[in-house]
């Protein structure tokens, strides 16, 4: 079996065993499939085949595509012999390879033909790749002669903040953190709000006048993780990361 998915997608970050093969699946109580336990004896290679997980299976990395454009792709292929149940059903764990990434500049605008809106095309100042405001990517698996594809499409939102605005994630498995406080203060320690992140573990604070030169802090108090910030000059917001052991 191959697979193939577009760049920029990536195993997510920190998963011991992202790509896994199993002998059948389930419905949870929510309607959702749930794979049986993974099964051994199946070969997983990927086109870069390095670096590996901590556990020392096959990942995607951004190495794994020959060029980074929003029309490359990468596959992965599993071998192996056929179990007795006559299903092969493969999981990968995948994550946004762009995601916390800097430099994008609204462009040109593309037409959503289903709802009639406009999105912005974002172009990235240091790299000069563009995401559409309606991106498609396409995903495949070849098994012998069959194919199946599938072609999701993702949109641009862009958000006007003007304040201090951040995500976070888990320094493990990469995923969004809900219910983070986060407790911004002024250079002169004075409290400007306290604000948690949301199920994307996204947290903002609108402030209008933040001004250049000057040193905030950004508190994780359940976390006793504390940063000094600083505005980068032109910038709307100061934008801070964390990521939770």
């Amino acid at each position: 079996m191959t697979i193939e998915m577009p760049y920029p997608f990536i195993t997510q970050e920190g998963a011991g065993n992202p790509i896994q093969v199993h002998d059948g699946s389930g419905m949870t109580s929510s309607g959702c499939y749930a794979p049986w336990p993974s099964v051994p004896g199946f070969n997983i290679t990927t086109q870069a085949m390095s670096p590996t997980s901590p556990a020392g299976n096959q990942i995607i990395t951004p190495e794994d595509y020959a060029t980074k454009t929003m029309s490359s792709s990468t596959t992965v292929t599993v071998s192996g012999v056929v179990p007795d149940t006559g299903v092969v059903y493969v999981t990968i764990h995948l994550d946004y390879g762009l995601k916390k990434t800097g430099g994008w500049m609204k462009g040109t605008q593309t037409l959503n033909p289903v709802n009639g809106l406009l999105y912005y095309n974002m172009t990235n100042s240091a790299s000069g790749l563009t995401i559409l405001g309606l991106q498609p990517y396409h995903f495949e698996r070849t098994v012998g002669s069959d194919i199946v594809g599938t072609d999701p499409e993702s949109y641009n939102a862009v958000k006007k903040v003007n304040g201090f605005q951040g995500w976070v994630t888990s320094l493990n498995t990469g995923d969004p953190i809900a219910g983070v406080k986060v407790k911004i203060k002024d250079p002169y320690g004075v409290v400007l709000g306290t604000v948690y992140t949301d199920e994307n573990g996204y947290y903002r604070l609108r402030y209008n006048t933040i001004k250049n030169g000057l040193t905030y802090t950004v508190k994780f108090p359940d976390y006793l993780t504390t940063f000094k910030v600083t505005r980068p000059k032109g910038a709307p917001a100061i934008i801070t990361n964390f990521e939770i052991p």
